[in-house]
């Protein structure tokens, strides 16, 4: 359920192994799952969502596609509350940072061409940009929870 899009369409040949990318995009998933299942309302199924049946087909290839058009296209009536809230707002910068690197994959895989490994092929290079991935991503998660921006997640109640 929480594994990354790339992770699901391999193995391929086109694909670079698993890498910094692919742990913060598992992450992103288990925070929309957090998200996507907290209690809005009273009555609200907790244990289910439109959107995480998806992404719990045992079949990858469908599993992948769930996700990609999750990323992708954006989310859609992903919550059960009133749209613009700041926990879709929140999902939507994170659907927007993982993006690229969806499309990425798609382009690789459709083209039959290599996703190169980093930027530049020392190891040096490649934690330089690991770091600044992880930097972007919890800089991203800090200002939407408060903690350095603005807006607060605070749920919903219908």
């Amino acid at each position: 359920m929480y594994q990354s899009f790339k992770v699901l369409k391999s193995p391929s040949l086109h694909l670079r192994p698993r890498d910094a990318m692919d742990d913060l995009e598992s992450f992103f998933y288990v925070l929309c799952h957090i998200l996507f299942t907290y209690p809005t309302a009273p009555n609200r199924d907790r244990r289910s969502h439109n959107e995480l049946q998806g992404w719990a087909v045992k079949d990858a290839t469908v599993c992948a596609a769930f996700k990609s058009s999750f990323i992708v296209l954006g989310p859609e009536c992903t919550f059960h509350s009133t749209p613009g809230t700041a926990a879709e707002r929140f999902i939507e910068k994170l659907c927007q940072f993982f993006k690229p690197t969806i499309l990425e994959v798609h382009n690789a895989m459709r083209e039959r061409r290599p996703i190169p490994m980093t930027r530049s092929s020392n190891t040096a290079s490649y934690l330089d940009a690991a770091d600044e991935n992880y930097m972007a991503f919890v800089t991203l998660i800090d200002s939407e929870i408060g903690m350095g921006g603005t807006t607060t997640m605070e749920p919903q109640i219908l």
